[in-house]
């Protein structure tokens, strides 16, 4: 458009009856009678202002459809107005159609009201972080680490905007939540950051008249929960393991016990077997037995474990794991590493199951290795009150599908294994009230850690 077309089009917004105002880069270049009407300003203060100037910084403005923004102006004097603005582009210039809404001389004080009891029912609610915005930028109210769920852990947040807080894909995320929320509609949603599991829930604020206010985000860190959960559903899911186990076992018992039975009846009334005949007698007898042993491990890896308990120095509980696994880290040529800063304190616990427990954890770990390269590291520290140990290892790593599975009956990667080691493991450390843990990552190798209790027994 050339210059003289341009100056005869925004002449004819002058005189327009709807308040209009024209802007390059958030400068007010032009704005009409009409606008200044409604606000209290002359048209002169206005020219050469930013828009800025006269948008309540405290408010902002909230997306509110295509191409339109729900703001509130301050007037030169007076209460603030909520406003729609309307934009559209021409050449390096941005039109501004500002009309008042129905939500004209919002009530300030039911704002600082709402945003006192969030504050009070804020402190009183542990694991709990508040946000209130005002808007999609700024931040009325904060407790806590609120925006942790968007991997920024800043505690003093109040008064500041999102855009100094947070870098642009979060930003954008979260503005996309608020937009919903000044909408009218309730966010729910979960959200994982560096291993800490939240659950997150958007609210519009409402005034006595149903009208959207503010909008409040509530973030719990529901990791602790969600394991209990899944320790609740592998409790479940091994309960009924244990009953299949022990149903298929008794179904195969019986007809293995008759072969046995039939084995050796023929073995005592044959007056002459022959060598061949014996030869085949004999590989009946050894599978009959490998069937039978098998069926025990299946058992005893899936009902509740006893335990008789003794007090152990920890020193000791390490080395019987090492000597119990040395063999193998010699025949893979893979690295052991130890660490005890536990030396001299004792633990509470069933010494020969918590070392085949240790060890089944260990093993794992070497054939998780490369061969001539894999490293393991089997430490001990305390944490509050318990002493942990962790198995390292620097193998391929788990993705979150394996993670899930790992202690679950039969599952396993290994060529010959029935996958019943961690399932024992984790029975055995159940049984000490005590609990496991384990992180991995694929390509980053894979952390158990077990809490024991720190107790004379």
């Amino acid at each position: 458009m050339k210059d003289k077309d341009r100056d005869v089009f925004f002449e004819a917004y002058k005189h327009l009856p709807i308040p209009v105002l024209v802007h390059r880069d958030q400068k007010i270049e032009v704005v009409n009678q009409s606008f200044a009407d409604v606000f209290g300003y002359g048209v002169d203060e206005l020219q050469n202002l930013s828009i800025k100037n006269l948008i309540k910084s405290n408010r902002g403005s909230v997306s509110y459809g295509q191409n339109q923004k729900l703001i509130t102006i301050k007037p030169k004097s007076g209460r603030q107005v909520w406003c729609t603005m309307r934009e559209s582009k021409l050449d390096n210039s941005t039109i501004s159609v500002i009309t008042p809404t129905t939500r004209e001389e919002v009530n300030l004080e039911t704002v600082k009201e709402k945003e006192k009891q969030l504050r009070s029912l804020a402190e009183h609610i542990p694991k709990t972080f508040f946000v209130l915005f005002q808007n999609t930028m700024d931040i009325a109210v904060s407790q806590g680490p609120g925006l942790k769920a968007f991997d920024c852990s800043r505690t003093k947040l109040e008064g500041k905007q999102l855009s100094e807080i947070l870098p642009p894909n979060k930003l954008s995320e979260i503005e996309g939540y608020l937009k919903r929320t000044w909408e009218g509609e309730e966010v729910k949603l979960y959200k994982k950051i560096k291993n800490v599991q939240f659950k997150i829930e958007f609210i519009p604020v409402l005034d006595d008249n149903g009208r959207v206010l503010s909008s409040l985000m509530i973030s719990q860190d529901v990791t602790s929960e969600l394991e209990a959960d899944k320790e609740n559903l592998r409790d479940e899911k091994m309960l009924l393991t244990s009953r299949i186990s022990r149903s298929i076992a008794h179904e195969v018992r019986n007809p293995l016990t008759n072969i046995d039975l039939a084995l050796d009846h023929l073995k005592e009334n044959e007056k002459s077997i022959s060598e061949e005949a014996d030869l085949y007698f004999d590989i009946i007898s050894r599978n009959s037995k490998r069937i039978n042993n098998l069926i025990n491990e299946i058992l005893q890896s899936t009902k509740p474990t006893s335990i008789q308990l003794k007090e152990v120095v920890t020193n000791d509980l390490i080395k019987a794991v090492e000597e119990s696994t040395k063999d193998r880290f010699e025949l893979t040529n893979v690295k052991f590493h130890k660490r005890n800063s536990l030396r001299d304190k004792t633990v509470c616990i069933d010494y020969h199951k918590m070392v085949m427990a240790l060890t089944n954890i260990v093993i794992n770990a070497t054939e998780a290795v490369p061969t001539n390269s894999g490293e393991v590291w089997l430490s001990i520290w305390e944490n509050e009150g318990n002493a942990v140990v962790s198995i390292r290892d620097n193998g391929k790593g788990m993705n979150e599908e394996e993670l899930e599975r790992i202690y679950d009956p039969f599952q396993t990667g290994k060529r010959g294994g029935m996958g019943l080691g961690l399932t024992s493991s984790l029975n055995i450390i159940k049984a000490h009230d005590s609990r496991i843990h384990v992180k991995s990552k694929p390509g980053e190798g894979t952390t158990f850690y077990c809490y024991l209790k720190l107790d004379s027994c």
